[in-house]
């Protein structure tokens, strides 16, 4: 038998002591919750009841078996053995390997059996008898814990029983802790990306801060550093557009150094690697002194300052295209990376990467309309004169209709109509031009609104007969109020003008009345009506209900309506009405 605990017991009392030590044993490592303290109470069961000179558990980590619990090691073997290969040649390192347990009970068999012992920090004293246990889940072995004894002797079926047991036992709470970790990385990972997708929505189209916010999520929730670099026009640098680091210090450390060294595409650096091919790098171990000897000498200060340990740096990609890097590292202090955070990072990535590219889109967007708006006002201010001269000058022939033949007068008119309209479609651009400025203006004055009607309806009414359009008017003697006279025209006019568009050769009727102060004027036709799909973006600027292969206009006629109609306090809106056609209903203050 090895182990004190037998002396001066019987076997009854020693069954007992087994049973009672494996009790507590388990109850210690279900209330375990760190892997340190699990491996505490497993090498604290085996070196109480068995009295054990040395023992240790270690759990695997990649190629590594590293150390997270002893007992009887001295100060020079707890810090030379904090970890140990996988492939070395000790008994632990062969049960870890083979999933099995090693029984060596003296210590000519160890060193026959592992002649590297000889060089263990460990005194010969304390080798006299070894057991090796795996601590195996899933079919895997994910650490071991060795007992060594200061004197030789024979593990009983009762001994490696009760070791397996305790291992066992010691391997389910490891594994219990490791689920429960997942578990919480899933979670959070989860939670990252749904803060993130949020914190996306929520900025919209501003992407520094979303950038920026970004950056911070990630760093505080991987727990060091984050950092976003957009390739430059040429290709040639890679720009640091948002940083982050969890360290106050490190965080301006970064940004200076960045701010004044941004990567270059010639590099030899991980982030130029993965902007020039696309392929992400995934170091979970950084060798930092390999790392020092190849980066630039600006990084050299931050990185000895502010060493990084673990490292993932992912493509941006939008439409297949690389656009940029994101990189997150983790300092000394932290776990390393796995290949769940790196996953994280790369949908983190590409979720940045589509809102990169929409705000791109849309500073594209915009420039196209101030592009178009400055057109409109440059073309709008270069056809209104001759177009002004031009109808003064019909004007001025058809005074003098007397002395014209009937024919020319007849073509005259025809001509002076189309100018009118010409002239309409002048002013149209140059509304669009001061709305999309923001300089509308509304010049308030006194006005009779059921006289301004009438006489944009007398000015219409030749285009609206060759339409075929009979109106009829329901107004009130009079509706006197304030507003500009000019954009009251304009307003009813293109009303008109979009009733004798889209119901030719029908009716328009055209109403008004005066209630609590305010004044509202309806103009119906019986066209072709608006369907329920197009009623919410009827009043926006370009926008159409029907084709425009059918019917010609810009698609602003309404838009600038409800410019006007807002600019003197109104509103207008859209009604449909029993049978065909519609209804636009003004509501102006009087």
């Amino acid at each position: 038998m090895v182990g004190s605990y037998v002396r001066g017991a019987t076997l009854p009392d020693r069954i007992d002591q087994r049973a009672i030590a494996l009790q507590d044993a388990v109850a210690l490592l279900s209330r375990a919750d760190t892997r340190e303290a699990i491996g505490s109470g497993a090498v604290r069961a085996v070196s109480e009841l068995l009295g054990a000179a040395v023992a240790t558990a270690f759990v695997v980590e990649g190629e590594v078996l590293r150390r997270i619990a002893w007992h009887g090691l001295s100060e020079e073997a707890r810090r030379a053995n904090l970890e140990i290969a996988r492939d070395a040649p000790y008994p632990i390192a062969t049960a870890v390997a083979t999933g099995e347990a090693i029984w060596i009970e003296s210590y000519d068999d160890l060193v026959r059996l592992y002649p590297h012992v000889r060089n263990s920090l460990t005194p010969v004293e304390k080798l006299q008898a070894i057991a090796a246990l795996p601590l195996v889940a899933d079919g895997r072995s994910i650490g071991a814990i060795a007992i060594t004894f200061d004197a030789p002797g024979t593990f009983g079926v009762r001994d490696r029983r009760f070791l397996l047991t305790l291992a066992d036992h010691t391997a389910v709470a490891l594994e219990r802790l490791r689920l429960r970790a997942e578990e919480e990385a899933a979670r959070n990972r989860l939670t990252v990306l749904a803060e993130a997708s949020r914190r996306f929505t929520e900025a919209r189209l501003d992407l520094g801060a979303i950038l920026e916010t970004v950056a911070y999520e990630i760093a505080h929730r991987l727990r060091d550093s984050c950092a976003i670099n957009l390739l430059s026009g040429d290709r040639t640098v890679l720009e640091p557009v948002a940083l982050h680091h969890v360290d106050a210090d490190a965080n301006e450390s970064i940004r200076r150094t960045m701010a004044a060294a941004p990567v270059r595409m010639d590099d030899d650096s991980n982030p130029a690697r993965v902007a020039a091919t696309g392929r992400a790098a995934f170091v979970p171990v950084v060798p930092l002194q390999a790392l020092l000897a190849t980066v630039r000498p600006e990084y050299r200060a931050h990185l000895e300052r502010h060493p990084i340990s673990s490292l993932v740096v992912v493509p941006l990609r939008v439409l297949g295209e690389v656009i940029g890097t994101m990189t997150v590292t983790r300092g000394p202090a932290g776990p390393t990376y796995t290949s769940q955070d790196y996953a994280l990072v790369q949908d983190l990535a590409d979720r940045a990467a589509l809102a990169i590219a929409n705000a791109r889109l849309f500073d594209e967007a915009r420039q196209a309309v101030a592009l178009r708006d400055d057109f409109l006002a440059i073309a709008g201010h270069e056809l209104n004169t001759p177009v002004a001269a031009l109808q003064l000058q019909i004007q001025s022939v058809l005074r003098q209709a007397d002395t014209l033949d009937p024919r020319l007068r007849e073509r005259l008119g025809k001509i002076g109509g189309n100018v009118g309209r010409l002239g309409r479609l002048v002013a149209t651009l140059l509304d669009v031009s001061r709305i999309a400025e923001g300089k509308l203006t509304v010049d308030k004055a006194a006005i009779d609104l059921t006289i301004v009607v009438r006489e944009v309806v007398e000015g219409l009414r030749a285009e609206m007969d060759a339409a075929g359009c009979p109106i009829h008017l329901d107004l009130p003697a009079a509706m006197p109020g304030t507003g500009d006279r000019l954009r009251v025209e304009q307003l009813i006019t293109n009303l008109l003008g979009n009733a004798v568009k889209y119901g030719a050769g029908q009716p328009v009727e055209v109403a008004g009345a005066v209630q609590d102060g305010r004044a509202w004027i309806s103009v119906r036709d019986h066209g072709i009506g608006i369907s329920p799909e197009d009623e919410a973006r009827i009043f926006q600027q370009f926008e159409r209900a029907v084709s425009p292969r059918h019917y010609s206009g810009f698609g602003l006629g309404l838009w600038i309506a409800r410019q006007i109609a807002e600019g003197h306090g109104g509103t207008i809106r859209f009604e449909r009405p029993a049978g065909r056609g519609a209804r636009f209903v003004v509501d102006l203050p009087l």
